[in-house]
């Protein structure tokens, strides 16, 4: 009769400890890294009006990213000064 029970004993622990194996493990949480090595640029005054735009349009990305709402922002060279206003009337 005790080799039964000790059987038995046995047979339950491993059921549960196969149960176990089974279970889905946990994963970690995801961290976002994308701004860590994606950082803001900064514009010279001898930069191009190419790149310029660029310079703002990448500035606009990461500062989209950032905030998590759309930030759009315009180039030096795309805003009219008072001057050309002036002379284009």
């Amino acid at each position: 009769m005790r080799t039964s029970r000790k059987l038995k004993t046995c047979a339950a622990l491993l059921s549960v400890a196969t149960v176990a194996g089974c279970a889905t493990p946990t994963q970690p949480p995801v961290v976002d890294t994308s701004l860590q090595s994606f950082k803001p640029i900064g514009y010279s005054t001898r930069d191009t009006c190419p790149t310029q735009k660029e310079i703002a349009a990448h500035n606009s990305v990461y500062d989209t990213l950032k905030s998590g709402k759309p930030t759009v922002y315009q180039a030096p060279c795309d805003k009219a000064k008072p001057a050309d206003k002036a002379r284009a009337s």
